[in-house]
């Protein structure tokens, strides 16, 4: 008889768990709160990191497992768990050849922040310059699978509880109290970044409530559910109060307050936008660590109050060179949008700036003299495009948003949702 494999969340993780555990020959059941697929998998826009694949090697990009272990390492500070960064490093390659296979190219390698050399990959613009934003792109291909398959898809149907037996989990009572006996259940729920959920069982409220007024690039959707249902079982928890803020969340200038915000990926960062204080200057390097970047936009820029509270807002710059390098198309959505506005002349950008058409010249010409040296004083040593004699520029306004919560159920290298057994001391909480 077939094992039976539930799997909770329909973003990218439960799809791609679901699609491989299919096709070892279990019997699947995908749960979804929500009324259709895709969670924060879909709105990803920047693309994904992996080393020594097929694309970089296309492009004659030199990387190695090291330093991306070494980057990796040094962004989370001492708070990462070296066997799982050299888990995610090791299979990096394999996960991105994988999504290639799902039918989806991720032809374009970018650098973006925090990383020593191009590894994120994304969709390449095609012959028109039009490019598929790359979770839309890959969450699209993963759903025509699952449809193609005989994967059980049960939409609208949030997950009360885990149910164990002898302390291992036999099944999980629904919503709606049906009740699903199973084999093995992956967890695949997400983290709790949304909108804050009003009551006790907030877990942005408990957990990290200093981020709770920022807006989110978030759904709503992002709750934290699994965390809850791990940690009703037993499951251990960690790094609960790291929460990653985003520098460059979109303002929207017909709704400046909103609390969700649409993402300005770090791509267009690595493909030579750069970021502008309301004085017309640089304050950082573009490409650093997204905790650094958001460090130095509270601490250079000039707060936008709002009736809610104040956050602090910046200027993000590209050239003609950046559209061309991140795809002309996509930056016409967010123009469509409102979320960038275009000037066919430094002069017309000063103006809506409010500044000196000849002092932002300056600094323009003061950055692409940094491009050709190399480096300049925030230690920036990347400049993927000019920015001076530009032919037209795109201006839109940013402000760090909750993105990313790092912490969650404690697990191994395995995948394994692990348990306490004593200080230090953990195993893990087994099926059936």
């Amino acid at each position: 008889m077939s094992t039976r494999v539930i799997v909770i969340g329909g973003g990218l993780a439960g799809l791609s768990a679901a699609l491989e555990a299919h096709a070892a020959g279990a019997l699947v059941t995908l749960i979804e709160k929500e009324t259709k697929l895709g969670g924060n998998s879909a709105k990803a826009s920047s693309g994904m990191n992996g080393v020594q694949t097929a694309s970089q090697h296309m492009l004659n990009i030199s990387d190695t497992k090291l330093q991306f272990m070494e980057d990796t390492m040094a962004s989370g500070g001492s708070l990462s768990d070296r066997h799982l960064v050299a888990r995610l490093v090791e299979d990096s390659a394999s996960a991105v050849e994988w999504i290639e296979q799902q039918g989806v190219p991720l032809r374009l390698v970018s650098q973006c922040g925090g990383h020593s050399c191009p590894r994120t990959h994304r969709i390449a613009p095609d012959e028109f310059g039009r490019a598929a934003p790359v979770g839309w792109g890959i969450m699209s291909a993963l759903q025509r699978k699952i449809q193609g398959s005989d994967i059980t898809v049960l939409l609208s149907s949030p997950v009360k509880r885990l149910i164990t037996q002898n302390g291992r989990v036999t099944g999980v009572q629904l919503g709606d109290d049906q009740v699903l006996q199973t084999d093995a259940i992956v967890l695949t729920t997400g983290g709790f970044a949304g909108k804050p959920v009003h009551g006790d069982n907030s877990v942005l409220n408990e957990f990290a409530p200093k981020t709770a007024t920022l807006a989110t690039t978030n759904g709503p959707w992002a709750t934290g559910d699994g965390i809850r249902l791990g940690q009703n079982i037993g499951a251990s928890i960690r790094d609960m109060d790291k929460v990653q803020v985003h520098p460059t969340g979109f303002v929207d200038p017909k709704d400046p307050e909103a609390t969700s915000k649409f993402l300005a990926p770090e791509a267009l960062r690595a493909a030579g936008g750069i970021l502008m204080n309301q004085n017309g200057l640089r304050f950082t390097n573009e490409l650093d660590r997204r905790d650094l970047v958001t460090d130095a936009i509270f601490r250079s820029c000039e707060d936008y109050q709002t009736d809610r509270n104040k956050t602090a807002v910046a200027n993000l710059i590209l050239s003609q060179e950046a559209v061309n390098n991140y795809g002309p198309s996509t930056i016409q959505f967010y123009e469509n949008k409102g979320l960038f506005r275009r000037y066919s002349h430094v002069d017309d950008l000063a103006k809506a700036m409010s500044l000196d058409p000849k002092f932002l010249d300056y600094q323009l010409k003061q950055y692409d003299h940094h491009a050709e040296k190399g480096y300049d004083q925030f230690s920036k040593t990347v400049f993927p495009s000019r920015m001076s004699d530009s032919s037209a520029y795109w201006l839109g306004k940013i402000t760090p948003s909750r993105h990313y919560t790092m912490g969650g159920l404690r697990f191994d290298a395995y995948g394994r949702v692990l348990k306490e057994t004593g200080p230090e001391s953990y195993e893990p909480i087994e099926g059936r």
